[in-house]
């Protein structure tokens, strides 16, 4: 037997959409402040409503349209396999314009470094070239060049979706490769 497709309901998820903007208007402290092109915010997502067709997909449309205000404190707690963790054990910073890790916290980590990874430059995330990686991350409505802003796009990349691994390509400072 087939299991039914439940339809999405656009009509709702349109409602939503709109009572979440008028909520982020007028109670999101830093509505105003984040460098997202509102006009062009407002004007994606509400035509990205139409590409929701599965009962997941507003669920992933809510998520990642907050995504783009690139603030980790606002967030829906989904925690389903597409969505992004909500932190990394490493944290990367942009140095002399490679994405370095610059911190890391060792009680996070599974498995025991013996190498010193902090001032490493990473090449790849989950054998694809990191910097490929950031400009496909799903946000749209602001400058990825931004300092601040792809430094908090490389730092949820590395955080990762619950349905993948994450496996970095690290340049030590020594030169070595490892992964």
């Amino acid at each position: 037997s087939m299991a039914q497709k439940k339809a999405v309901d656009t009509q709702q998820l349109r409602q939503d959409f709109e009572k979440l903007m008028s909520d982020l208007e007028r109670n999101y402290v830093y509505y105003k402040k984040k460098k997202v092109d509102l006009p062009l915010f407002k004007k994606y997502y509400a035509e990205k409503l139409l590409d929701t067709n599965t009962q997941k997909d507003p669920l992933l449309f809510f998520e990642f349209m907050l995504l783009e205000f690139y603030d980790s404190h606002m967030h829906l707690k989904s925690n389903n396999n597409k969505s992004y963790r909500l932190f990394s054990p490493v944290y990367a910073s942009i140095v002399n314009d490679k994405i370095t890790i610059t911190d890391y916290w060792k009680d996070q980590i599974n498995n025991r470094i013996e190498i010193e990874i902090i001032g490493s430059e990473i090449l790849a995330f989950n054998n694809e070239d990191i910097v490929s990686v950031v400009e496909r991350f799903p946000t749209h409505c602001h400058d990825k060049n931004d300092p601040e802003i792809r430094t908090w796009i490389i730092n949820k990349i590395l955080s990762g979706r619950y349905h993948e691994k994450r496996v970095l390509k690290l340049k030590l400072q020594n030169g070595e490769i490892v992964n």
